[in-house]
């Protein structure tokens, strides 16, 4: 998109210095340094503004990505918490946890090369265990009927539910590090 801009600025200029030379004829040696000196600051004008403002929408959209994120991590956490919790224990309950922003954000903040291979590890391990548990879920509503599977579904369903709640190592590390890149991406 720069380049775009800066060649259509660098187009634009030799047409105008094509009509002025038409319409007014050759011009003296001063004017049309001049006219190159006032062209090439067009386009150094138009590239850094598009520079600029892609830099600022980039910043815009890594801190709108990391946020969602955050809050889709940190409404997994409670909501493996209300599961963990349920009184009565609820073994096969309505509800999975959501990825979307997972599913969306994470390709962006890979392709803008903001994290190392050591940061992205944790998020792929968490988020990769949210699905664990949504799926797990799915199972336990497939068993519900067969009292012995669904025991068996719930029972594994509660290991992978205590591995995201905020109190786990694994929330700890990601919720560090998304604030971490929040923070350096402010």
């Amino acid at each position: 998109m720069k380049c775009f801009v800066g060649l259509s600025a660098v187009f634009v200029s030799c047409l105008l210095g094509l009509v002025a030379l038409s319409v007014y004829g050759p011009m003296p040696p001063n004017q049309i340094q001049l006219s190159a000196f006032t062209g090439l600051l067009g386009v150094l004008f138009a590239f850094g503004f598009t520079y600029c403002k892609d830099a600022k929408d980039r910043k815009k959209r890594l801190r709108g990505n990391l946020a969602a994120l955050k809050a889709e991590m940190e409404y997994c956490g409670k909501t493996a918490c209300i599961f963990l919790s349920a009184n009565p224990v609820v073994k096969s309950p309505s509800y999975r946890l959501p990825t979307l922003c997972y599913q969306s954000a994470f390709p962006s903040l890979l392709s803008e090369h903001i994290l190392s291979e050591e940061e992205f590890s944790p998020l792929i391990e968490y988020f990769a265990g949210v699905e664990t548990l949504n799926r797990g879920l799915d199972q336990a509503n497939e068993a519900i009927g067969n009292g012995t599977r669904l025991d068996e579904e719930h029972d594994r369903n509660t290991i992978k539910a205590r591995r995201l709640i905020p109190s786990s190592e694994q929330y700890t590390v990601v919720k560090s590090l998304l604030e971490r890149l929040s923070k350096s991406n402010a």
